[in-house]
């Protein structure tokens, strides 16, 4: 077996004195040269040594005079010269001189001419005997030594095995343990120290148990000295020890506390932690004050205040023997993600410090978990919503989790005292919202995301900043009807020393949304900073309650709004209208005022006929849009003086019918695209119908309201309000089943038809020339369809035409070509253009030119 001799401080000093003059004096003009080396390798005879053989490589500067050769145990100085040379190499062999049986380290060391150390070999070990009896040396196998029991830290049991005995040759075994202080291969021949042992044969006689004993041979064991522990065996007719293939390293404390590290591993918590154990299995002389954990990425010795080691203290007190644990993240200088640590046990009394055995943890984890703060969002003036998310880890790893703030300190922490924290229950997702609550207005907060793991450390994410926002208070005063469907609001604002931060006040409103915001309409007062304001609302609809509240838009954007909600409710606009009753001749026989609110629709059932006669038709209907005066027809219903002959009936299909149209100078109704452009082929939207029949049917002077309200048409385009109130209020158009107009739609030709016959009064016309209801001129219109009728009246008025394949495509979108020509049917339009002004996109010989350019190009 091979052990090295580790040499003292002084032999240190003086190879080092040595080496410096030699290179002084004998080695500086041939630097460039390879150095010189000496070696030595053992000579073996029936398995041990009986001399070495040297072999020494130099130059021409560098000629060897003599080896001198050294042996372990105080043996040597003896000194050989070579026996052959070859150019620069030289060879010797030195014969052992008669030593005892055992293992020896020897060491060479080449001289020049002048006397002058050149070089030194590497030590060897060797094996030499005494005679050639000694069949079996070195065959047996003695375990490295181990503390058994510290039940007194001043009389340790040291506890070593041998195996591969035979009996015979066992007879009367030598047994034992060698100490050092200095030498970690301490021998029976180095003048070391030894402690008696006795030695128990196992059951099959090839090996037994060595166990020390004798209190006297402690008594030299000096308090906090570091001994080097060997066991040996020697055979009886041998006389020849084997040694344990290492020592154990002991370190005498007397009167201090005993402690050993039961274990040491990540525990799977991984992120750089260690998860160790360990027993105080003797407190020694003194109460234990201090316990817990070294460890050290790079210091295979860790220990309390030494380099690159970090401590990790277990609290609490402790009392003989007792176990403790503990989970840390280590001290380390890798950056990589992982490292391998050395941990030790530790433990402390009024005697000092104690140590036990190291244990190696090998690839921990190292920035494996991740803690991440996303958007931190206030939520009124004492709650912020947080955002986190941890990564790198299973949810089962993770024992709480939140976020930690501080108004001072920018690297708040769970266990701070000017810290609040949020604890949640983790889920498999790793991602929640936390709230942090009753924090202080106006105030700026210092957030950092924390995650506790199952054994107790905690990660942090990077910090962010946050203020929450102001405290103010908005008060609600009655509001105060203007008109029937005008309103004054008015309210104050009480900002709380911080004006500066109010960027515009004012109110939202809404009919349908009780809790109105600014995503509903907006009344603005403007004015920024505290007090008083008021602001006039209009062009609401009639007969209708609306809530509202106050508001403020601070300088960051952020929206407050009053705590209460108020409510106020428009009254009917009442006007007086005329009704004059009519013969088939035009005659008036009766008449009646009604004071009737606008919007209100009247039928057969509002009206007063005249004594003997009937309406004219009895599905009349007539929606009141401000006009003072109307006339009905009436006809004979006999009896009474008769009325003369009633008007026709409808003629044949082409020919227009219906309520007299408009009559006087033609103007546009109908606007390009841009850029020189009409859009011929574009398809018409809703709102571009209705505002058609706006600019050829209404008074532009006449402000219109409507009994229904549109959620999706914006109050606050007055001219868009007006044209969408006009359509509605007189019937010609309506809302969808969800009570949109949906002003951006795309209107299709079945959807113009029913616009067209609602404008002519086309649907109390039929007189049974056209085909009955629910029959239809076009294959593609069939008797189920809602639009039928409408389309069937269309085509009988001459207004629209079918396609040359005798379809008349319904749900197709209409195109404004399609738009140009139906209106200049339906409102009998002269087709003449006001311009020489074309279009681009619309030649001469387009087919709807004529009706485009009367529509669209203006005088």
């Amino acid at each position: 077996m091979q052990r090295t001799r580790k040499w003292s401080k002084a032999a240190a000093l003086a190879l080092a004195f040595v080496m410096t003059m030699g290179l002084t004096l004998g080695y500086t003009a041939e630097k460039a040269k390879a150095a010189p080396a000496l070696t030595i390798q053992p000579i073996t005879n029936m398995g041990y040594a009986t001399s070495v053989l040297f072999t020494y490589t130099g130059d021409s500067i560098n000629i060897l005079n003599y080896v001198q050769f050294t042996i372990s145990g105080g043996y040597g100085p003896y000194t050989i010269s070579p026996t052959s040379t070859s150019g620069y190499i030289y060879t010797g062999t030195f014969n052992l001189p008669s030593l005892p049986a055992g293992y020896y380290t020897i060491s060479a060391t080449a001289y020049n001419p002048s006397g002058l150390y050149i070089t030194q070999s590497e030590p060897i070990t060797v094996t030499v005997g005494i005679s050639s009896g000694n069949i079996g040396f070195n065959q047996y196998t003695v375990s490295a030594p181990t503390l058994s029991s510290t039940a007194s830290s001043s009389d340790p049991v040291f506890t070593a095995t041998v195996s591969n005995v035979s009996y015979s040759n066992s007879y009367n075994p030598l047994v034992g343990f060698v100490y050092s202080t200095t030498n970690v291969n301490p021998s029976t021949y180095t003048g070391s120290y030894t402690i008696p042992a006795n030695f128990t044969f196992n059951s099959n006689n090839y090996g037994g148990t060595i166990t020390s004993y004798g209190t006297a041979s402690y008594a030299n064991f000096v308090s906090g000295q570091t001994y080097y522990i060997w066991a040996y065996y020697i055979d009886y007719n041998t006389s020849i020890p084997s040694y344990s293939s290492s020592s154990l390293r002991y370190e005498h404390q007397a009167g201090r506390p005993s402690v050993t590290l039961a274990g040491a591993t990540t525990n799977g918590a991984g992120y750089g932690e260690i998860y160790a154990t360990g027993t105080v299995t003797n407190i020694g002389t003194s109460t234990v004050t201090d316990y817990g954990f070294v460890a050290s990425s790079t210091n295979s010795d860790p220990r309390i205040g030494a380099t690159n080691t970090s401590k990790h203290q277990v609290t609490g007190s402790i009392t003989y023997p007792s176990n403790f644990t503990l989970s840390f993240t280590p001290q380390t200088t890798s950056t990589s993600t992982s490292s391998s640590f050395y941990v030790r046990a530790y433990a402390t009394n009024g005697q000092g410090t104690n140590y036990s055995n190291v244990m190696t943890v090998t690839g921990v984890p190292i920035n494996q978990l991740t803690v991440n703060l996303g958007t931190l969002t206030p939520d009124g003036p004492t709650k912020v919503n947080v955002n986190i998310s941890v990564s790198g880890v299973s949810a089962s790893q993770i024992y709480e989790w939140g976020v930690a703030w501080s108004e001072t300190s920018t690297q708040p922490t769970a266990s701070s005292s000017n810290t609040y924290k949020t604890g949640v229950t983790p889920t498999s997702t790793l991602t929640t919202t936390v709230a942090m609550e009753n924090l202080k207005p106006n105030t700026k907060y210092n957030v950092r995301a924390y995650a506790r793991t199952q054994t107790g450390s905690l990660i942090y994410s990077t910090m962010q900043s946050v203020t929450t926002q102001l405290s103010m208070t908005l008060t609600n005063y009655e509001p105060v009807q203007l008109e029937y469907n005008q309103f004054t609001l008015s309210a104050s604002l009480d900002a709380q020393g911080a004006d500066n931060q109010v960027a515009e006040r004012g109110f939202v409103y809404s009919r349908t949304n009780q809790q109105p915001t600014e995503k509903d309409t907006i009344a603005r007062y403007g004015s920024s900073g505290s007090g008083s304001f008021s602001v006039d609302v209009g062009y609401l609809s009639p007969n209708s309650t609306y809530y509202y509240r106050s508001y403020v838009r601070l300088v960051s954007g952020t929206y407050m709004y009053s705590s209460s909600v108020g409510t106020f409710k428009t009254t009917q606009n009442m006007v007086l209208l005329d009704i004059f009753y009519k013969d088939a001749n035009g005659y008036d026989v009766g008449s009646q005022m009604l004071d009737i609110a606008i919007g209100t629709r009247i039928t057969f059932r509002s009206l007063n006929i005249p004594s003997g006669y009937r309406l004219q038709d009895q599905a009349w209907a007539y929606n009141v849009v401000g006009n003072d005066a109307i006339s009905v027809y009436v006809v004979s219903e006999g009896g009474t003086s008769a009325p003369n002959t009633p008007p026709a009936a409808p003629g044949a299909p082409g020919t227009p019918t219906g309520p007299a149209l408009p009559s006087g100078p033609e103007s546009v109704y109908m606007n390009g695209i841009g850029g020189g452009m009409f859009g011929p082929n574009e398809p018409g939207t809703v709102f571009e119908v209705a505002s058609m029949l706006y600019n050829i049917l209404a008074d532009p002077y006449e402000v219109y309201y409507s009994p229904i309200y549109y959620p999706d048409v914006d109050p606050n385009y007055p001219q868009t309000l007006n044209i969408v109130n006009f359509v509605t209020a007189a019937g010609y158009m309506s809302g969808n089943e969800n009570g949109l107009f949906r002003p951006n739609a795309t209107i299709t030709r079945a959807e113009v038809a029913m616009v067209i016959c609602h404008v002519k009064g086309l649907l109390y016309s039929w007189n049974g020339v056209m085909p009955a209801p629910g029959e239809s001129y076009f294959p593609d219109v069939p008797q189920n369809r809602w639009d039928t009728n409408f389309i069937n009246l269309a085509y009988w008025d001459g207004v629209f035409s079918g396609y040359p394949d005798g379809t008349f495509g319904p749900n197709r979108p209409v195109t404004k070509a399609e738009l140009a020509s139906i209106f200049a049917k339906a409102f009998n339009r002269s087709l003449t253009p006001f311009s020489a002004v074309d279009f681009l996109d619309v030649p001469s010989n387009h087919w709807a030119y004529n009706a485009i350019m009367n529509a669209a190009i203006p005088q």
